[in-house]
C-alpha cells in the first residue's frame, strides 16, 4: 500500500535525503518539505493537499487521508503541517526498511525462453543462445541499458561446481543477436 503525501524532514541531513529519495524510489508520491523553512510551505502544502486527496479519491474511506512522513523524533511536528485534518502518520524508525513495511514495486519487462547450445571448447563448457524479441528498446539512445539473463542448464554440468559463465566481452553486446557465455574453472 502507498501513502502518497508530505515528508517533513531537513534538506541538510543526508539520512532524511536518502529516506525521502528511498520511499520516492518504493513509489510512493510525497513533497519534501524542509522543517527550516515552513514558511516557504505555506501556500503550496493545502494545494498539494487537495492534489493528493483527487488522486486518492477511488480509494475506500479508509484509505483517502493524505500522508506525513518524518523520523520518529519528528512525528508531532509533521503532524501540524497538516492543520486540523487528521494525516496518516508514517514513522521512519528502524523498522521502515525491513522490507515488510516499504515494499518498492517490481518491475518485470517481460520474459523470453530461448533453446541454447552447451559444447566444449577444450575443457571450458560454452554455452550459446539467441535473444528472441527484443525485451529492449532499439533506439541508439537506449544502449546504454543493462540487461539481465537467467540460465538454466539442465544436463550438461550437473554436479559440476567448479564453472562459472561470465559473458563473451566481444559478442556480448547489445545490438547483437546473440549472446555466447564462456565457462571458466573456478579457483
Amino acid at each position: 500500500m502507498s501513502y502518497p503525501g508530505f515528508f517533513l524532514g531537513d534538506a541538510s541531513n543526508t539520512t532524511d535525503l536518502a529516506d525521502f529519495w528511498n520511499l520516492r524510489a518504493a513509489n510512493i508520491g510525497l513533497l519534501f518539505v524542509d522543517s527550516s523553512q515552513i514558511a516557504r510551505y505555506v501556500g503550496l502544502i493545502p494545494e498539494y493537499a487537495n492534489m493528493v486527496r483527487a488522486n486518492l479519491s477511488h480509494r475506500p474511506d479508509h484509505e483517502q487521508k493524505v500522508s506525513v512522513w518524518a523520523r520518529d523524533a519528528r512525528i508531532d511536528e509533521a503532524i501540524q503541517l497538516l492543520g486540523e485534518e487528521k494525516p496518516i502518520v508514517c514513522g521512519i524508525g528502524d523498522g521502515t526498511w525491513n522490507g515488510l513495511n516499504v515494499r518498492p514495486p517490481m518491475m518485470v519487462l517481460g520474459q523470453e525462453s530461448s533453446l541454447g547450445v552447451f559444447g566444449r571448447d577444450g575443457e571450458r563448457p560454452r554455452v550459446s543462445f539467441a535473444f528472441k524479441d527484443k525485451p529492449f528498446s532499439g533506439d541508439t539512445w537506449f544502449y546504454t541499458q543493462h540487461l539481465v539473463a537467467s540460465v538454466s542448464l539442465i544436463g550438461g554440468l550437473y554436479g559440476d561446481d567448479h564453472t562459472s559463465f561470465s559473458p563473451d566481452p566481444c559478442t556480448c553486446n547489445i545490438t547483437n543477436c546473440a549472446s555466447n557465455l564462456n565457462g571458466s574453472a573456478l579457483s
